[in-house]
């Protein structure tokens, strides 16, 4: 497992570092098809579909990528725990 574990956090980090890419990048960005756009929306959707089922849009301000970052620190931190306490 603690092999593991910096595969895990490593991509974890990553898919953060992808999503907030993703939202900066749409307000320079608008189109969905730009292809770099279409590379970013393949990677980060199945993280983020699935919390904006949950969250309603507030002001039409689209909060799940700021709650899918946090979810994936906590989550990283999770594993990083988990890993530490089983050595």
């Amino acid at each position: 497992m603690s092999q593991l574990a910096p595969l895990i956090s490593f991509v974890l980090n990553a898919l953060s570092i992808l999503i907030f890419i993703r939202a900066i990048l749409t307000w320079f960005i608008p189109d969905a098809e730009h292809p770099a756009m279409r590379i970013l929306i393949d990677l980060t959707e199945p993280v983020l579909r699935p919390i904006r089922r949950l969250m309603p849009q507030t002001m039409g301000f689209d909060f799940t990528p700021i709650v899918a970052i946090v979810g994936l620190r906590l989550l990283d931190r999770i594993i990083i725990g988990l890993v530490a306490g089983a050595v």
